[in-house]
C-alpha cells in the first residue's frame, strides 16, 4: 500500500513537472525575436500593396471622381488667387553690359524682356523679348557672358536700343496695353531697371522715356509686405516661398518667368499688388538691382 502511494506521488509530480516544462517552452518561444524583414522584402510588400490598391481603383468607377477632381481644381484656382486692381502685369527684367573689375562708363541694355501676365489668373498671355546690340561697347566682356549667359552672337546683328524701344511701343499698342481703359503696371525685382538703367541710357542716347515707365511694382516690397521680411534678391524669395527656380539666374527672360511664380504665390496668400515705385521718388540713380 505504501508502495502504491509512493508510485502515485511520483507519477503526479512527473506529470506536473512535464506540464510546467511545456508552459515554460511556450513562454520562451513567445519571447524569441521575430525574424527581420529585409529591404527587398519591404519593397516587395510595398509593390504588392500598391498593386492591390491599383486593382481596387481600376475596379471602381473613376469617371465621377475625375469630374469631381477637375471641378475642385477649377474652384481652387479661382478661390485661392486674390482679385487684383490691374488687368495686366508687365514683368520686366533688363540685362546690361558689365565687367568684373570696373563697370563700363556707359552701361547699355543687351536684353529687353517683358512678360504680359493676366492679373486675375496669373497666367502668361504674351511675351516681348529682344536682344539689343550695344553701341558704346559692342563687344561683351567674358564676365558679362558668364553672368547673363548672353554670348556675342546673340547680340550681333540685333537692333540698337532706340529701335528696340520703338518695337516695344508697337507691341504695347498691338496688345491693347495703351488703351485708356486697360489697367496695367510694370513689375520688377528691385528699382534698378526703371529707376536707373532705362533713364540713364535714354538720357545718353536722347531717347524719350514713355510715361508708362514712370511707375512700377517692386516685387521685393510686395514680398516684404506679404511675408514680413525684406528679401535681398530673387533667389531668396523663391527659397522662402518653396518655389523651384527654373532657367538661368540673370537671364532676363528666365528671371521674368520666376518673378511670375513669386507673384502667383503671393496672390495665393491673398496679397493685392499696388504700385510702390516711381521715377520721381528715386531719380538720381539710387535704385539698385541685386
Amino acid at each position: 500500500m505504501l508502495m502504491g502511494c509512493w508510485v502515485r506521488a511520483i507519477f503526479k509530480r512527473s506529470a506536473a513537472f512535464e506540464q510546467c516544462k511545456e508552459h515554460c517552452r511556450m513562454f520562451s518561444s513567445s519571447l524569441r525575436p521575430r525574424p527581420r524583414i529585409t529591404r527587398a522584402r519591404k519593397n516587395w510588400l510595398r509593390a504588392a500593396y500598391a498593386d492591390n490598391i491599383r486593382r481596387e481603383t481600376i475596379e471602381q468607377p473613376v469617371e465621377p471622381n475625375l469630374i469631381f477632381r477637375e471641378r475642385f481644381r477649377k474652384e481652387m484656382d479661382t478661390v485661392k488667387l486674390a482679385p487684383q486692381i490691374f488687368d495686366y502685369f508687365l514683368v520686366l527684367d533688363f540685362e546690361a553690359t558689365c565687367d568684373r573689375t570696373r563697370m563700363p562708363e556707359v552701361q547699355e541694355i543687351i536684353e529687353f524682356p517683358v512678360v504680359k501676365v493676366d492679373a486675375q489668373t496669373m497666367e502668361v498671355v504674351s511675351t516681348f523679348h529682344h536682344y539689343v546690340l550695344p553701341r558704346v561697347n559692342p563687344a561683351l566682356t567674358t564676365f558679362c557672358t558668364q553672368l547673363t549667359g548672353i554670348i556675342q552672337d546673340m547680340v550681333d546683328g540685333q537692333p540698337h536700343f532706340e529701335e528696340v524701344t520703338q518695337l516695344f511701343q508697337k507691341w504695347m499698342d498691338a496688345e491693347g496695353l495703351l488703351h485708356p481703359e486697360c489697367k496695367s503696371c510694370f513689375v520688377t525685382c528691385g528699382d534698378w531697371d526703371l529707376a536707373t538703367m532705362l533713364p540713364m541710357q535714354s538720357d545718353y542716347f536722347k531717347v524719350p522715356v514713355p510715361s508708362y515707365f514712370d511707375r512700377w511694382i517692386n516685387v521685393k516690397h510686395s514680398f516684404s509686405e506679404c511675408i514680413g521680411h525684406f528679401p535681398r534678391g530673387l533667389m531668396l524669395m523663391l527659397e522662402s516661398l518653396n518655389i523651384q527656380h527654373t532657367g538661368r539666374h540673370h537671364s532676363g527672360i528666365d528671371d521674368c518667368m520666376n518673378i511670375v511664380k513669386i507673384m502667383r504665390a503671393l496672390s495665393e496668400r491673398g496679397y493685392v499688388f499696388r504700385i510702390n515705385g516711381q521715377r520721381t521718388a528715386v531719380r538720381g540713380g539710387k535704385g539698385k538691382k541685386f
